[in-house]
């Protein structure tokens, strides 16, 4: 896990064993503790074997359900990507997401945006931007949204289903409203993407790229 100014990175390995998840723990343990200090989170769930269809060993089995259980109870809004094979292990961990990013339909977990790498690089650079610059009440408004949108998503009602493109046009809203105030505070200042550049740590093109590629970033 790369731990940012406003973000943080975790890469989940669909063929982590229980000594690794367990430091995954670890990790959301931490940014559970950040009392909004960290605005997004990004789940990068990496390719795994085909083995893994075949039955979890228990001890295995409960550990990827704690994990999943954890990311979906952190405060920050959490943002799953996909970008290669799921399998049981990715499922769980893409379900507990607030919002999930893929490059395909994965049956057994609702994927709110099928898009191309590169747009999915484009994407998380909005959201990052959007959330920059957030108060804490306002990323539980956020968050708010997401987890409705997420819950109506799986319902079959055509009504409902209404309520939830609302709630995401709430949320887009939302975060231009937020974008907009802070181009107007920082006027005169270094653009957006330079700061998000600089050496203070924040998430830049580059890493976004590695994230998606499923390349780990440490700290």
């Amino acid at each position: 896990m790369r731990s940012l100014p406003m973000a943080c990175v975790l890469r989940v390995d669909q063929d982590a064993d229980v000594q690794l998840l367990r430091a995954l723990e670890e990790d959301l343990d931490r940014i559970h503790a950040s009392n909004w200090e960290v605005k997004a989170v990004f789940v990068n769930v990496a390719s795994g074997k085909a083995e893994h269809q075949r039955e979890e060993r228990d001890e295995l089995a409960e550990q990827w359900l704690q994990v999943a259980e954890t990311i979906a109870t952190l405060k920050p809004p959490v943002f799953g990507v996909a970008m290669g094979e799921v399998f049981m292990p990715g499922i769980r961990v893409l379900d507990a997401c607030d919002l999930v990013l893929a490059t395909r339909t994965h049956p057994g977990t609702h994927i709110n945006h099928v898009l191309p790498p590169m747009e999915i690089q484009t994407f998380c650079l909005s959201l990052i931007e959007g959330l920059s610059g957030l108060t804490p009440a306002e990323l539980q408004d956020t968050k708010l949204h997401l987890v409705q949108s997420k819950i109506l998503a799986r319902l079959p009602n055509p009504t409902l289903r209404a309520h939830e493109q609302a709630s995401a046009s709430a949320l887009s809203a939302s975060q231009k409203s937020s974008s907009e105030r802070s181009e107007e505070e920082n006027a005169g200042r270094i653009s957006d993407r330079e700061r998000m550049s600089d050496s203070s740590g924040a998430l830049d093109e580059d890493q976004i790229l590695l994230f998606l590629d499923g390349m780990p970033l440490s700290l």
